[in-house]
């Protein structure tokens, strides 16, 4: 044999390609059960996303197609397979939830009509307000088919009445409202998850016709009273806005904060602390477990013969629960404690509690329990912040502990130690701020750019000062020795409003942002996810989506005109893309709404409007893209409008009149389609309308003539 012949060739380019491709692929391996959620969450969007509700015989077919995968599956494991069943395991779970809350929606407003029902939930609003949610047993004026099964009413006034009291009330009732503009939040279907088929205002006294009498009507009745005492001491002792956040770090309620307080903490980044969640949570459940672990580990016995461990976890447990009761159980508190839970369940099991996988397990099981979950915007936040932080000190102890010791002084060993920890607390709250930002920016349009410095600043204050006396000012209360605990959380709360309001007043602190279409928000959460969950240098393929993203942002599509869903507000944008208004005092909540997605300041006033507008009596007029337009709220004025306008908008029924305008738009349009948003081309106007953007959904309101609504009800009586 020749000498040549025993040279090893090396592998071609496309041999090493496949070889690295395979090595990449079975890194991944142990990062494959952390997209699961991921898998059924696109699953749930895909159904959210639907323009009509699918039929029970599609899912059925989807839910058979599932099934055989699965089966697939169990054989051969492709982890394709695996993903693509869950996404149809999404599909189904939401249409199971859909039809699982199915209830009456009301489809017109009523007049004056005797509400009764079952008190279930009582929320504080500002100015001594308070919002019912009141299970109905009993409606006049409404056919028993159009009669909604629970409705949110709005109280001028704090009523006497507890949590499971059966009362009786005048209200006035209106259909869930379609969203302030196409494509928008869409508060109708966060209602129908609820169970909610209406909302409303008590007229007049509110009538209790009998007290709680079930276990868990009396339950909940002294919880709502144990929240509201406690609320009372807290404000007792700390004044203004210092009892105020100081009662709704404890107890949730937020009515009392005033509305600067609440836009300064906006504008530095601050605001999530007045929203008890995973922070919050993870402060007084964690705080007790490591409180109860030390206390326990005094003693040597204990450590050696007993999981002192184990013990803290289950007081955590306890203590997190507590603290899910006394704060009113918000679905986003419900969600954290979820997620809370199963990182301390992992201890009693003996697993590593901070991990992927268990949080994993925790978005699978609030996905299962709440599908909806998945287009919220506090699960989005809270689950891409905590999957950046669970990656991020995997790598950070992954590479800790290759690390030599050195030997040093006591001095050096503190200082490298609190290097250490000021590092830590600057790369967590970047990444949690940073990944949280992305649906943040989607569902409100606003950002934080000193948020770093804000938290970095705030975060001591608020995990070694105001979060523990919070609970011993709790744990206290029934000795009355809780004056002490609140005065040293009020002074944190102090400092903490200082910080906010110092980073508030920074250059270019409030930042308003346009709104990000959905797919650039998509691609900026999958470059997030991909960062967070590959494994190896596959993860870094996730930054190549981020310049796509930024550029989709830009080319984005903006309304010309925009016309509120009872047609109060016309708002028409300006040549330099600001919004100006035909009313400065009607519609107000829309027009907000709107300026917020246009990245201005959401606050209607004259020094905001642009004037585009020229406004006489009962007639405004502009001039867009050479287009005329006319916005008439009397119909006195509508004869000079018809013959020198090219799109006409109505506040009130045009019917017969104004035929030779090419576009108009009317109370009976918007009564019909909601808000509109108008669009304008060379020779072109395009509408496009909230409730075709709702599409043809259970939640959507098809609305019908408050006249034969009446009419059912007088048939239904006789």
């Amino acid at each position: 044999m020749l000498e040549a012949d025993r040279i090893v060739r090396p592998p071609s380019f496309p041999a090493r390609i496949a070889d690295r491709l395979q090595t990449v692929m079975a890194a991944q391996e142990s990062a494959l059960f952390a997209w699961l959620p991921v898998c059924l969450t696109a699953g749930i969007w895909i159904y959210f996303w639907r323009e009509t509700e699918p039929s029970l015989i599609a899912i059925a077919a989807v839910a058979a197609l599932g099934l055989a995968l699965a089966l697939v599956w169990l054989k051969h494991r492709f982890p394709l397979v695996l993903g693509l069943c869950l996404l149809l395991a999404g599909i189904c779970l939401a249409k199971t939830r859909t039809e699982w809350v199915r209830a009456p929606v009301l489809p017109a407003t009523t007049g004056e009509v005797l509400c009764e029902g079952t008190v279930e939930r009582i929320e504080a609003r500002r100015g001594n307000r308070v919002s019912i949610t009141l299970r109905i047993t009993a409606l006049t004026g409404v056919a028993p088919g159009h009669t909604p099964s629970a409705v949110k009413l709005l109280a001028p006034a704090r009523p006497a009445v507890e949590i499971g009291d059966r009362i009786k009330a005048r209200c006035r009732l209106s259909p869930p409202p379609a969203p302030v503009s196409p494509g928008g939040f869409d508060y109708a279907r966060t209602l129908w998850f609820e169970g909610i088929g209406a909302t409303g205002r008590v007229i007049g006294s509110v009538e209790v016709l009998d007290r709680a009498t079930s276990l868990a009507g009396e339950f909940q009745a002294g919880l709502q009273n144990l929240r509201a005492a406690i609320g009372e001491r807290v404000r007792a002792r700390l004044a203004g806005d210092i009892g105020a956040i100081g009662e709704a770090l404890i107890t949730g309620e937020r009515a009392e904060i005033s509305r600067d307080a609440n836009t300064s903490m906006q504008i530095s980044g601050l605001a999530h602390v007045l929203s008890i969640s995973g922070l919050h949570m993870s402060l007084v459940a964690g705080g007790v477990f490591a409180l109860v672990r030390g206390l326990l580990a005094l003693w040597p016995g204990l450590v050696l013969q007993w999981p002192i461990k184990k013990w803290a976890a289950c007081a955590a447990l306890l203590a997190g629960f507590g603290y899910l009761l006394l704060s009113g159980s918000e679905i986003a508190t419900r969600r954290s404690y979820i997620m809370l839970a199963i990182m301390f369940i992992a201890i009693l099991i003996d697993r590593p509690a901070l991990s992927t996988r268990n949080l994993a397990l925790a978005a699978l099981f609030i996905l299962a329990i709440e599908p909806e979950a998945a287009i919220s915007a506090s699960f989005q936040m809270s689950f891409l912040a905590v999957a950046g932080l669970v990656s991020f000190f995997d790598a950070w102890y992954g590479r800790g502990s290759d690390e030599k010791r050195v030997a040093s002084s006591v001095w050096m060993t503190a200082l490298r130690l609190a290097a250490r920890m000021i590092l830590l607390a600057a790369a967590t709250t970047l990444i949690a701020g940073t990944l949280s930002s992305i649906p943040a920016i989607y569902h409100f349009g606003r950002a934080s750019p000193y948020s770093l410095i804000a938290n970095l600043l705030a975060m001591p204050v608020i995990g070694f000062l105001i979060m523990p006396m919070a609970v011993a000012s709790v744990w206290l209360m029934p000795l009355e020795l809780e004056y002490w605990p609140l005065t040293i959380m009020g002074e944190g709360i102090r400092l903490m409003l200082a910080i906010s309001a110092w980073v508030s007043t920074l250059p270019g602190a409030r930042l308003n942002l346009p709104s990000v279409p959905l797919p650039a928000s998509l691609l900026l959460a999958a470059a997030a996810l991909v960062l967070c969950l590959a494994r190896g240098r596959l993860r870094f393929t996730g930054l190549a989506l981020v310049p796509l993203a930024l550029v989709i942002a830009l080319y984005r599509s903006e309304p010309d005109i925009l016309v509120e869903r009872t047609a109060a507000n016309v708002a028409v944008r300006t040549p330099e893309g600001t919004l100006s208004f035909a009313s400065l005092r009607r519609g107000r909540f829309a027009a907000e709404k709107w300026l917020q997605a246009n990245g201005e300041e959401a606050q209607l006033s004259p020094a905001s409007d642009a004037g585009a507008w020229e406004c006489g009596k009962g007639l405004c007029k502009a001039v867009v893209r050479n287009y005329r337009i006319a916005y008439a709220d009397d119909e006195l004025a509508i004869r000079q409008a018809c013959p020198a306008v090219d799109i006409l908008i109505a506040r009130f029924p045009l019917r017969d009149r104004c035929g030779e305008v090419p576009v108009t738009i009317d109370r009976f349009d918007v009564w019909r389609n909601g808000s509109y948003a108008v669009y304008l081309g060379n020779g072109r106007v395009e509408q496009r309308t909230a409730r075709a953007g709702q599409g043809n959904r259970p939640w959507t309101v098809k609305p019908i003539p408050r006249r034969d609504l009446d009419k059912e009800a007088s048939d239904t009586v006789q």
